[in-house]
């Protein structure tokens, strides 16, 4: 739980974080956070989480009330990757 608290960094997850994450299906799980969950986790850390493990969120999916970071972040993901191919 600490990867995604509101508060502080962001922390790697532990392996036992990293499994449940993998097997778990992140669209779904983002659509249905709830407004009080978010009050508890932050969405973008979420994000970030499961993008670490390797189960990507597409960009536009609906992420607790906030599906407009998916795009900002499908958006950094884009020039990071860009800015290594144009070198």
């Amino acid at each position: 739980m600490k990867t995604i608290t509101l508060e502080g960094d962001y922390v790697d997850p532990s392996n036992k974080c990293r499994e449940t994450v993998q097997k778990s299906y992140m669209a779904c799980v983002c659509r249905v956070i709830s407004v009080d969950e978010q009050l508890k986790i932050s969405v973008v850390k979420l994000v970030r989480l499961a993008r670490a493990c390797g189960k990507i969120v597409p960009a536009g999916s609906k992420c607790g009330s906030k599906c407009r970071i998916l795009l900002i972040l499908y958006a950094i993901n884009f020039l990071y990757i860009s800015c290594i191919f144009i070198k």
